[in-house]
């Protein structure tokens, strides 16, 4: 009896995840850091395939995302050093609130005039 296609390729992902989730804890901090950035930038990638290859939408939104996430990080990092210990959440959830009141300050939702009848 054998697997389907799909279902191997599913094991295949989550045996190499489990690998990464038990190997890169126990190496030195470059591979951390280029473990960290692997998986950043496969989400990005994951989203971008999702709107391009499935819906035909073309977005930058996940790359603002990605670009405002990554300004914060280095802000808090570099003026208040904010690191990955206990302030790890203080980055993520000011990451995900940040973007929130742009579209706001910037006049995107402001509603448009009605039409004037004639």
């Amino acid at each position: 009896m054998s697997m389907p296609r799909d279902r191997v390729k599913i094991l295949i992902v989550i045996v190499a995840l489990a690998a990464v989730v038990l190997v890169i804890p126990h190496t030195t901090s470059f591979i951390i850091l280029l473990a960290t950035r692997a998986l950043a930038f496969s989400i990005l990638v994951m989203s971008l395939d999702l709107l391009l290859g499935f819906t035909g939408l073309a977005s930058l939104g996940q790359a603002a995302y990605l670009g405002i996430g990554a300004y914060l990080t280095a802000i808090l990092a570099a003026r208040y050093q904010v690191g990955l210990g206990y302030d790890f959440w203080l980055v993520i959830v000011s990451a995900c609130s940040a973007p929130r009141p742009w579209p706001r300050c910037s006049g995107c939702s402001r509603p448009a005039p009605p039409a004037s009848i004639s």
